[in-house]
């Protein structure tokens, strides 16, 4: 049995931090206090429907020194991974904003969960996120 286990079908909610219900940033955030004991900022005054709010915050909290980038053909356990996420805009117009994340289970599988969906571990090469990761980072307490 994999550590990941514990969190597949989970639901989502809004500002979910557990045990129960979690949302993407929730998920990860569990993850990381569960599993390997690491604390991180818990975001909770911020609504995962406010991609530009939430991309701000992800590109501040990764610019701190506790995150190391890492190449994605090295990604390992407990890395995580910033996506990309597609939002309507005026009309026809999308933009496209950093405001996804998810935690790496093994190499090339990604646990993950979005409002539409509860909790799930997928390849990197899913259909469903193939297209949006971007970049991934590993807390500086597992080094380089």
């Amino acid at each position: 049995m994999s550590w990941a286990d514990r969190y597949i079908g989970l639901p989502f909610a809004e500002g979910g931090r557990g045990p129960a219900a979690f949302d993407c940033w929730g998920l990860v955030a569990a993850v990381l206090r569960v599993e390997c004991s690491i604390e991180v900022e818990p975001f909770a005054d911020i609504k995962t429907y406010d991609s530009p709010a939430v991309a701000a915050r992800v590109a501040a909290e990764i610019a701190r020194t506790d995150w190391l980038l890492v190449d994605r053909a090295g990604a390992q356990a407990f890395d995580v991974a910033i996506m990309l996420v597609t939002r309507r805009l005026m009309g026809r117009d999308t933009a496209r904003t950093l405001s996804h994340i998810g935690i790496v289970v093994a190499p090339n599988r990604l646990l993950h969960i979005e409002r539409e969906t509860r909790s799930v571990c997928v390849r990197f090469s899913s259909p469903s996120v193939a297209w949006r990761l971007h970049s991934f980072y590993r807390h500086r307490s597992f080094g380089a």
